[in-house]
């Protein structure tokens, strides 16, 4: 019976010194507010401080193939990934969030982030304000000499006074060692501003000698240019999403050419662009066949 107990003791003991130690594994979860985004520190400052901010021959990348040129439409859903690299590492773990500058020194979280596979939602108080981040799973970063995390990011339903958003991403890049030492933190932002506001600043700076009739256009469209300044002339034209879907050179840069539009191209908004050497002017028109 003693030699019994021993064993059981001896087996719990065990048991618990496992779990212990397992747990801290899958404990590996990301931390809200350390993307290094303004009132936060990166992780280098707490935790993983073996080497420098961006050091090494790692990097961290934010891309978005759905929002050409980082412009942005309320209300629209936008996939989001960040690239984590460094070679001979294997585990990566990231922190995602999109702040805009409200006022003064203030920064909150704008618009919606959904996770994806490998991330989750979590919440850190910063200056007072609760932000909403992206972060890894336990493990999810799990991978050799890089990782890709992508999530989604729900613009906000409409343009903020302040239309600048930042996103802010922080990544590691692990060994895996079952410790916070020997690995590289790198981080990294962008700026997307509102696709319409980008538009209304290129008209409001530049809207000379171009006018776009009829508006709205069933089949063709008339491009009249009356400044000698636009030299080899080209219009395109894009969709609400910032997608190009037509484009033309124009032979009459400085009179009226006739543009008949593809018969594919839907009914709807769009942005006609026209731009030269030396300009560039923009402006919205509706297609209604």
């Amino acid at each position: 019976m003693k030699k019994i107990k021993i064993r059981l003791l001896t087996y719990l003991f065990c048991t618990v010194i496992f779990l212990t130690c397992f747990a801290g594994i899958l404990n590996d979860n990301g931390r809200a507010g350390r993307t290094g985004s303004p009132g936060s520190n990166p992780c280098t400052t707490s935790c993983h401080s073996s080497f420098a901010l961006n050091s090494g021959d790692g990097s961290i990348t934010i891309t978005c193939d759905n929002m050409p040129n980082w412009n942005y439409e309320p209300n629209t859903v936008y996939t989001i990934n960040v690239t984590v690299q460094k070679p001979n590492m294997v585990i990566f773990g990231l922190g995602f969030e999109a702040l805009n500058n409200t006022s003064g020194s203030v920064f909150e979280t704008i618009g919606s982030l959904t996770p994806g596979n490998d991330t989750q939602i979590k919440f850190a108080t910063v200056s007072n304000f609760s932000r909403q981040n992206i972060v890894h799973l336990p493990n999810g970063g799990l991978t050799s000499n890089t990782k890709t995390f992508t999530f989604t990011w729900t613009s906000p339903i409409t343009i903020p006074t302040n239309s600048t958003i930042t996103f802010y991403a922080a990544g590691v890049a692990g060994n895996n060692n079952n410790s916070n030492s020997g690995d590289y933190v790198y981080t990294s932002s962008q700026e997307i501003t509102p696709l319409s506001t980008s538009i209304e600043s290129t008209i409001l700076k530049e809207d000379f000698g171009f006018n776009v009739f009829p508006n709205p256009i069933q089949h063709s469209l008339n491009i009249k240019i009356n400044s000698s300044s636009f030299t080899n002339t080209s219009m395109e034209l894009f969709n609400l999403d910032g997608k190009l879907v037509f484009n033309k050179t124009l032979n009459n840069s400085n009179g009226i050419n006739t543009v008949e539009l593809p018969s594919e191209i839907s009914n709807g908004v769009y942005f006609i662009k026209t731009s030269s050497k030396n300009n560039c002017v923009t402006k919205r028109i509706i297609i209604n066949r």
